[in-house]
């Protein structure tokens, strides 16, 4: 495995896999002796502190892949970069409404499927393995989706997928790197303060969630 700068030098690496893999149509990827490339990424997070030179909390982190537009896509490489700022808020606002089961989600106009998993989860488990077993239609279409992975204000990870769909509401192309923000504006806030969740509950304490992710 290598992991790259991002060539303009801003907080963005890569982790690319030694070994040949195009895109996540690669079958390899659905084996169990493959390694795990999200948890090896994610481990290798702590790349974002050092090009920024401060450090990054776990809640503004996100390793991403994007879907396979083409067949002659280039190698197999996951994004290491914040999750943009809006972003982050909002899965701070909807995430104690998650858990292991998958469910669907409208975010910033895109409809993801996404599960929580413990760390112990992620880590015996490739999420290229887990979606394609446990999504209905995923198997055999990996490289339809663009995968996500952060974690949440309660230490839980989130794993989102987001299938190409090119027609209709909220078509896409499977771009999963619309949810990170190569500045990392959002570095410099380890937590949320108790005072910013009372802001966005509504009376009788019910989340935000649908809305927001219509917006």
């Amino acid at each position: 495995m290598l992991s790259l700068q991002d060539e303009r030098g801003r907080a963005h690496a890569w982790l690319v896999p030694t070994r040949r893999i195009i895109g996540a149509a690669n079958l390899a990827l659905q084996r169990q002796d493959t390694p795990n490339y999200f948890w090896l990424a994610w481990r290798a997070r702590g790349v974002l502190s050092d090009l920024l030179g401060a450090p990054v909390p776990d809640t503004a982190v996100a390793v991403v892949v994007d879907a396979q537009t083409l067949p002659s896509q280039n190698q197999l490489h996951l994004h290491i970069a914040c999750l943009r700022a809006d972003i982050r808020e909002q899965l701070a606002v909807a995430g104690p409404y998650w858990d292991a089961h998958w469910n669907g989600y409208w975010l910033k106009g895109r409809r993801y499927y996404l599960r929580t998993l413990s760390e112990a989860e992620l880590a015996m488990r490739s999420p290229f393995l887990r979606v394609a077993e446990e999504l209905p239609g995923a198997s055999g279409n990996l490289e339809r989706y663009g995968l996500a992975l952060t974690v949440l204000q309660d230490g839980r990870f989130v794993l989102l997928a987001l299938p190409r769909t090119l027609l209709g509401r909220g078509a896409n192309l499977g771009a999963a790197r619309v949810l990170q923000d190569d500045d990392c504006a959002t570095a410099g806030t380890r937590s949320f303060p108790a005072s910013w969740y009372s802001n966005v509950m509504r009376p009788g304490g019910h989340a935000r969630v649908e809305l927001a992710g219509e917006r």
